[in-house]
């Protein structure tokens, strides 16, 4: 008994590889694509913001009091409107010596607080609603330190309308007695 063996042809063979090949990479592309193209965006998102908030020297504050155990610091936004359209609030960390940090999220319209560990707007009596510097203006902040807290320095990042903070862009000063 003889057997008929017959086999896939060489170019049918080939074809169906090369077929297979493109198919892998059209669906691998479909996925990596966007991821990569996503990963961009978002890596360069916070390169605008590079000196979007600074903080301001023109008004003697930057400086802690040590008798009330406060930290006064004067923080300026940009003159550009594009990018203020994008900005949701700020952070501003306290470092200390050690290496901890204290840090402190201002919005629009988030409570501010006279009280230990709080931070409100100077010349601000009572604790009303915090703003953000408007648009080439600048506002000095009062952070009310917590027994023991004594810091060296501060640090200011512009968080954005999608949550995102923007640390790797970051403005600092040390902080002075007044």
């Amino acid at each position: 008994m003889k057997y008929n063996k017959r086999g896939i042809s060489p170019i049918i063979a080939t074809v169906l590889i090369i077929m297979i090949t493109l198919s892998a990479i059209a669906i691998l592309a479909g996925f990596l694509v966007p991821f990569v193209k996503n990963s961009l965006q978002k890596s360069t998102e916070c390169a605008p913001y590079g000196s979007y908030y600074i903080f301001d020297e023109s008004f003697g504050y930057n400086c802690k009091d040590t008798i009330n155990n406060t930290y006064f610091v004067s923080i300026k936004a940009s003159f550009d409107k594009e990018l203020t359209k994008n900005v949701d609030g700020m952070k501003i960390v306290f470092n200390e010596e050690s290496g901890e940090s204290r840090v402190i999220e201002i919005k629009n319209g988030s409570a501010s607080s006279l009280s230990g560990g709080g931070v409100s707007m100077a010349g601000d009596s009572q604790a009303s609603l915090l703003k953000l510097p408007t648009l080439g203006g600048a506002i000095t902040y009062v952070y009310n330190a917590s027994a023991g807290e004594e810091f060296s320095g501060a640090e200011v990042y512009p968080v954005l309308k999608g949550g995102r903070i923007c640390a790797d862009v970051s403005e600092s000063i040390n902080i002075k007695p007044c």
